[in-house]
């Protein structure tokens, strides 16, 4: 392939992984925030959240296990007993009204105390803000829920992947800084904690399993933004028309995860992708990410009782 040829694979590969990582997150945020029901069942065994997961299982064990674990659930979609074990699991792990074995807010997972509302919780809040959102019931429910977390993640990644198509190279890398930056400072500082809490439970029907899966994915998810963002520095056109720097031989960008690498040609400027290749990609956007686009609209419109405690709505 030509540099531009090699150029156009990654863009597409880079493509699926923004897609999967917004599917992934918008059920996340459904499973993580409402009682479960036979739809969210269904959506969680979907075969689309299982090529979403896809994408991050070669990076992780525990998400090549959570694909295998919800591919398993599909037998159990009609299954009444599972899901009343599961409805208890629910209440077990955020409703009460025993003392929840694990915390799924940020604020009660910082220092000794388990207590929300601590000023982290405003700088969520402004998080939410900068982006047009605030919490459903602001001010009277902690904002920084692990499932309000991820619904503000997945309504990120789907305005990632709006400015991506469109072209707008500069307003995608603006936000998938705000979105690494949010996951190093409001995500990952506490999601290992509140993971290793889920396990003091003598048997796991959902919950822990999908917070470990959280807990990867947010991980894999902060180098994977951060390394899309050099990408298109490094190998888009700049507004004012400059070819994209290109790198001398010998160095390497990672554009996935640890682990997926994949360099510029010496010598190649004339690779550098313009905005109207995101807009008209050589690839069939359609064809190949058409079910999966399809599955989180239909994940974003579940709502499972409870959901509204944990939902995020316009400003």
């Amino acid at each position: 392939m030509t540099g531009r040829e090699d150029l156009q694979q990654e863009m597409m590969q880079l493509e699926a992984l923004l897609i999967a990582r917004a599917g992934v997150y918008e059920m996340l945020h459904k499973a993580l925030g409402g009682q479960p029901d036979k739809e969210l069942i269904e959506c969680l065994a979907a075969p689309e959240l299982s090529d979403c997961l896809d994408e991050f299982a070669g990076e992780s064990e525990t998400l090549a296990k959570l694909r295998e674990f919800l591919t398993g659930l599909q037998a159990k979609v009609s299954d009444p007993v599972f899901l009343e074990m599961a409805h208890t699991e629910y209440n077990r792990f955020f409703q009460g009204p025993a003392a929840l074995p694990a915390y799924p807010w940020e604020s009660a997972n910082l220092g000794k105390e388990r207590v929300v509302f601590q000023p982290s919780t405003l700088e969520v809040r402004a998080a939410y803000h900068a982006l047009g959102l605030k919490v459903m019931y602001e001010k009277h429910l902690p904002d920084d829920h692990i499932s309000i977390m991820c619904a503000f993640l997945a309504e990120g990644g789907r305005r990632i992947l709006k400015a991506w198509r469109a072209g707008k190279l500069a307003e995608c890398s603006h936000l998938l800084n705000l979105r690494q930056g949010f996951l190093a400072k409001h995500v990952n500082n506490w999601l290992p904690t509140y993971a290793d809490d889920c396990l003091h439970t003598s048997k796991a029907i959902l919950y822990p399993q999908l917070v470990h899966g959280a807990r990867d994915l947010a991980k894999l998810d902060e180098v994977l933004l951060a390394n899309t963002d050099r990408w298109l520095k490094e190998n888009t056109v700049k507004p004012d028309g400059e070819k994209a720097a290109v790198m001398t031989e010998g160095e390497e960008a990672s554009i996935m995860t640890d682990g997926a690498e994949a360099s510029a040609v010496p010598g190649e400027e004339e690779a550098a992708l313009e905005p109207q290749d995101f807009v008209n990609p050589s690839y069939d956007r359609q064809a190949l990410f058409a079910a999966v686009d399809r599955f989180t609209e239909k994940a974003k419109a579940l709502k499972p009782k409870n959901i509204e405690d944990n939902t995020l709505i316009e400003r």
